[in-house]
Formats: C-alpha cells, sequence, structure tokens
C-alpha cells in the first residue's frame, strides 16, 4: 500500500514530521471541506514553521481503505503528530476529540460496504485517549474568536474508526508523540465552490478553518504562531498544491 500525499518537506529524517488528513466524499456529503483544507493546512503550517516536515493526504472514506490508508501513512510517514479532519453536522465550530470508541455503526461507506464487525480491533481497550494538547489548542483557537468546543464523542463512523487506528497503531511507534481528530461544520464553503444558503449559514469561514489549523499544529509543536503567513483564502489547488487521495497496490 502507497499512499499519494502532498509534500511541503525535504526528506531529512531529523527534522520534526506532521501528517494532516482530511476525507474524500462519502454518501450524505458529495463534498467533503476536509478534502481540500487538508492541504491547505499543510502549505499555511509550512510557512509558519519552515523547519518542520508537513504532509497532507486524503483518506477513502471506506472502512476497509480508510483504516488501511491510515496505518500505512503512519508506518510510511513516520510522523511525529497526526492532525486529522473531519465533518460533522452537529459541529459548529472546531469539535476538539479527546477520545476513539473501539466500535463502529453498521452505516455503508462510499463504496455501499458495510463494517464486518462491530468492533475495529479485537484484542484493543473499548476506548483510548487522544495524545494532544486538549487544553492548549482550545485557548489558542478561542484567543482568535474561533468556536471550539472538547467532544468526548467522535461518532461511530470512519472519523472515529480512523481515529482509532491511528491511536492503536502509534502504541507500537516510539516516534509519534501527539494524535488528535477535529470535527467541523459540514456545511464549511470552500473558496471556488459554489456557495449555496447552507454553506453561507456555516459558523466558520474557510480563512478560520485554516488559521485554526495552522494554530493545532503550532499547539502540539509547541510552538507560537507566526503573525505575518498566508492563510490561504484559496484552496491549495489554486496555489499548486495538490490534494492527493490514497492509493494502494491491493486494492482495485
Amino acid at each position: 500500500m502507497s499512499p499519494s500525499t502532498s509534500r511541503h518537506r525535504s526528506s531529512s529524517p531529523s527534522r520534526r514530521r506532521v501528517l494532516i488528513t482530511g476525507f474524500a466524499p462519502f454518501p450524505t456529503q458529495p463534498v467533503n471541506a476536509t478534502a481540500v483544507l487538508a492541504p491547505a493546512i499543510a502549505a499555511a503550517a509550512s510557512q509558519a514553521f519552515p523547519d518542520v516536515a508537513i504532509s497532507a493526504s486524503v483518506l477513502p472514506t471506506e472502512w476497509k481503505r480508510g483504516l488501511w490508508a491510515m496505518e500505512d501513512l503512519l508506518l510510511a510517514e513516520m510522523p511525529d503528530i497526526v492532525v486529522a479532519f473531519g465533518i460533522a453536522s452537529r459541529a459548529k465550530g472546531f469539535e476538539i476529540e479527546t477520545r476513539a470508541a473501539n466500535a463502529c455503526s453498521d452505516a455503508p461507506d462510499a463504496a455501499g460496504c458495510k463494517a464486518d464487525t462491530t468492533t475495529l480491533v479485537a484484542s484493543a481497550p473499548a476506548s483510548l485517549p487522544t495524545s494532544w494538547p486538549v487544553s492548549d489548542i482550545l485557548r489558542r483557537l478561542r484567543a482568535r474568536a474561533i468556536p471550539a468546543i472538547p467532544s468526548r464523542n467522535a461518532g461511530l463512523y470512519l472519523c472515529n474508526a480512523v481515529l482509532f487506528q491511528a491511536l492503536h497503531t502509534a502504541r507500537h511507534l516510539d516516534r509519534l508523540r501527539a494524535i488528535g481528530f477535529v470535527h467541523l461544520p459540514a456545511e464549511l464553503p470552500v473558496p471556488g465552490r459554489r456557495q449555496t444558503a447552507v454553506h453561507r449559514s456555516s459558523p466558520l469561514t474557510w480563512q478560520q478553518a485554516v488559521t485554526g489549523g495552522a494554530e493545532i499544529v503550532g499547539a502540539c509543536l509547541g510552538r507560537p504562531l507566526p503573525k505575518k503567513i498566508d492563510m490561504g483564502r484559496q484552496p491549495p489547488e489554486m496555489r499548486g498544491v495538490r490534494a492527493a487521495s490514497w492509493s494502494s497496490r491491493l486494492v482495485t
């Protein structure tokens, strides 16, 4: 399995590494803003922290391929920090997840398939806590007047599953220090895309989403976010940054 990612880093093994992920569309969401947002945050964070190796990837919203993709990325990229993004209709801003459940629903994925079981990892605990600085993240976002709350319920769909997979895999990887997941409003508007009344009612702007994402990277690094950086008013494909999807040699 080999993920294709948009990269903003050199191959130096000594640099700290950050992986940012979003999701492809799924049955009830034909346009997933995080597929564009993840590379946009990677571009902004790379400007802010040029000495850090930052990459972004868009995961398939599928029970098998999505989990395989996350595990493959962790093993291939060997990041120190993982910041994953997804959308939820309930979200009214940044929902900072604090735990993942070892469970999944029977809801079909983007390929129309359901999970094989109601438990993600048979030998794992019922839940795992996230390993990132929640309090500092919330403080930074609120200081910028970006709505943000902690959450103990990541749902039972792919967002929770990918988060649990990352946390479980990280137990066997010494390098991986911080892992977390953010739920954003499903109606988050993407610049350059057709805006409906639903998008115009979003509690977050695109710039707030990019800025907030970069602040989260800074919090995980333990460093302040510089003031003079371009927070990307346009989506990354308009800026020469490719939002690439994961592909596998084992899946056709």
